[in-house]
Parts: C-alpha cells; sequence; structure tokens
C-alpha cells in the first residue's frame, strides 16, 4: 500500500482515537505507528539498490518484485503483538492500546492491498522459516495488475 493511503487512513483512525480518548497524545501514536510501520522498507531498499535514492524511489518501488529476499522487520502480526505486549506490561496501556491499533490497521490494509501469496507472509516467524524468500510470500505482479486480479479482472477471473 502507498504511504499516502496509509497516512489517509491513519488520519482516520488517529481521528476516532481523539473521539475515544480525547487523547490529543493518543491520536498521534495512533497515527504514528500507522503511518511510520513502513520505517522498515528504508534499509530493505538500501539492501537492495543502494543509497543512491530518494524517498519517492523509496515508497514508490514494487519492491516484491525485485530481490530473492524479503525481510521486512516490523510487518508482521507477531512482532506487532510482542511489542504489543512489552509496551503493555512496561509502560502505559492506553500507549499500547494506541500504537498496537495503528500498527494492526497498517498490517491489515497492506495485506489486504498488496499481492501476497499467503496471509503468512505478515508473519515474521513464517518468513523467518522460510529464509525470507520473497516467492514465497510476494506474487510477482505489480499492485495495480493485482488490484484487477482481485475484482476478478485478472488471469483466472
Amino acid at each position: 500500500m502507498r504511504p499516502h493511503h496509509h497516512v489517509s487512513v491513519s488520519l482516520l483512525f488517529s481521528a476516532a482515537t481523539y473521539g475515544i480518548t480525547r487523547s490529543p497524545a493518543l491520536a498521534a501514536v495512533n497515527f504514528l505507528t500507522g503511518v511510520f510501520l513502513d520505517i522498515d522498507h528504508i534499509p530493505e531498499y538500501f539492501a537492495k539498490f543502494g543509497f543512491k535514492s530518494t524517498p519517492a524511489e523509496i515508497y514508490g518501488s514494487e519492491m516484491h518484485l525485485k530481490g530473492k529476499k524479503s525481510v521486512l522487520l516490523l510487518h508482521g502480526f507477531d512482532i506487532v503483538t510482542l511489542g504489543f505486549g512489552a509496551l503493555y506490561l512496561f509502560g502505559p496501556h492506553a500507549l499500547a492500546w494506541a500504537a498496537y491499533l495503528g500498527a494492526m490497521q497498517h498490517l491489515l490494509l497492506d495485506l489486504w492491498y498488496n499481492p501476497v501469496k499467503t496471509p503468512w507472509a505478515f508473519f515474521l516467524a513464517y518468513r523467518i522459516f522460510h529464509g525470507f524468500e520473497t516467492d514465497r510470500f510476494f506474487l510477482r505482479v505489480d499492485t495495480k495488475t493485482f488490484r484487477k486480479w482481485k475484482k476478478g479482472e485478472g488471469p483466472n477471473g
């Protein structure tokens, strides 16, 4: 999913967080985790393409189409849930929930929108088990084509 989509949806979720909690801090945490979970794309991009890139190139590319490995350390329901558990145990509970909901909406949108072969692609443990092999998780098709396939306009539709 493109960054501007994550920003738009995260704005809605953070507005809802503010409406429920009346806390600008919790709304900000919800927004930031909903958007900046994608920070793990930066080292992945540099590892695949080098350091001669702009942010537009990093977030505008279809990285799943290139490279044999896809790590994406933060893009896992398991790692996000572990992070939530740690924050919940050792930090403010409301902050933990705000961060968790922001990250989970991000992952759910990525799962729905991106060309993945299996929902297990969004579990870090699954990717580790399979050696981060891109072909295990992602279809080698651009997102626009994948969206058409999901609408029934694809090769099997």
